[in-house]
């Protein structure tokens, strides 16, 4: 049984971390697409595969850090990623500042993958903890979508932080998130100490092996449906954040600021617009709200494909992207935690990120985009790749909604 004054203390270390965690991260990641390309000589392309290390070590990343959510107990799984990450953004300041041009390609890739795999491993224990949380399915919901509210609630600070302390794009941005993250660590530890909070005993079921326990997840219909779907649209929804910079900055003047206010004003829109979708959603079929979120982004760069490039075009992108962003990603996560075996929770939600395949292709398919052709030829990709996921998920998921309910 769950008192609700533990659950509500316990809901809110997490929710803050989350949110803490977010913004920091924001302060600097989104800019580096625009750091290396200002401050380097290398190519769009090659700027694209470093950018894509994050995504592409969440996609593994968080498996491992989904098992380790299960068999370990998970405040040290969370401490450990908090505090290497702070390691981690200082290093990425000591490169930028004092390593030669020859060694800086290398170092931010490899770098870039372990700050992926640091965020690989704090992501499903805090949704793991969550679902935990949760007394009934609704209640479930109501949860996810909370995280999902303050984790935009931190991308809305993030980036206007980064922009107007007049840091972003520069190495100054990694120090200030290594410091947010070192001051979340020992918020985080000091509650733990105080308070005995996350240290839950593993279960013995959590304790087989690791590719038993990913069998049972991935061998689920359901959820090889929704990843598939999802790979396509993380390649389309990680241009907001990465390749987004690049086009902005080539046809809208004071590019960086626009930029800025384009990041905040999607994480803006997810807290206004959240608790109203969330409303209209909570008592559907979970199943089929992914469609609707597929179809907006679809119709919406179809739209665009055919219109100048303009701070209105971008600005209309931004909007139907978080629309669509509201609707996808929380339920995404409803959707893996109610097919998951709950022994295995932390493995579902690891697993699901390795969708995050799509944000590190995303960044290089869209850069080859932008350097080879013209703007208009970025919202033909965004409605190819918005086709992609509703093509994958809608008629199999309607099949068996019909077949099986």
């Amino acid at each position: 049984m769950h008192s609700a004054k533990p659950q509500t203390l316990m809901l809110s270390v997490i929710l803050i971390g989350v949110f803490w965690t977010k913004a920091a991260t924001l302060i600097s990641m989104p800019f580096l697409t625009l750091f290396l390309f200002k401050n380097t000589q290398l190519s769009i392309v090659t700027i694209g595969l470093i950018v894509g290390m994050q995504p592409l070590a969440l996609c593994f990343g968080s498996i491992v850090g989904g098992y380790f959510s299960d068999i370990f107990k998970r405040h040290t799984v969370m401490l450990f990623s908090v505090f290497s990450s702070s390691i981690i953004y200082f290093g990425f300041y000591c490169v930028s500042k004092y390593i030669t041009h020859e060694i800086q390609i290398i170092s931010f890739a490899v770098l870039n993958l372990l700050n992926g795999f640091c965020s690989a491993l704090f992501a499903p224990v805090s949704n793991a903890i969550i679902s935990d949380l949760a007394k009934t399915p609704q209640e479930n919901i109501k949860f996810l979508h909370m995280r999902y509210l303050v984790l935009n609630l931190g991308a809305t600070i993030g980036p206007l932080m980064g922009a107007y302390a007049g840091i972003a794009a520069s190495n100054q941005a990694f120090i200030l998130t290594m410091l947010f993250y070192f001051v979340y660590g020992i918020i985080l530890f000091s509650s733990i100490k105080s308070s005995h909070l996350l240290q839950q005993n593993p279960s013995r079921e959590a304790r087989v092996g690791f590719l038993q326990a990913l069998k049972t997840v991935v061998y689920n219909r359901w959820f090889i449906i929704l990843a598939i779907s999802l790979i396509f649209f993380n390649m389309l929804y990680i241009q907001l954040s990465s390749n987004l910079a690049l086009l902005i900055n080539q046809d809208i003047e004071h590019g960086v600021i626009f930029f800025s206010w384009m990041l905040s004003l999607s994480a803006i829109m997810v807290v206004v617009l959240q608790p109203i979708i969330y409303l209209i959603i909570k008592n559907r079929d979970q199943r089929l709200i992914l469609i609707w979120g597929y179809l907006i982004i679809l119709i919406c760069s179809l739209i665009l494909a055919f219109t100048p490039i303009s701070k209105l075009t971008i600005v209309a992108f931004v909007i139907c992207l978080t629309m669509a962003e509201i609707i996808v990603f929380p339920t995404s996560y409803v959707l893996v935690a109610e097919f998951a075996d709950k022994n295995y929770l932390g493995v579902a939600y690891g697993a699901i990120d390795f969708t995050y395949l799509g944000s590190a292709i995303g960044p290089v398919i869209g850069g080859l985009v932008i350097e080879h052709y013209t703007g208009s030829s970025f919202f033909v990709l965004m409605t190819l790749l918005a086709f992609l996921s509703l093509i994958v998920y809608a008629p199999l998921v309607l099949y068996f909604s019909i077949v099986f309910n």
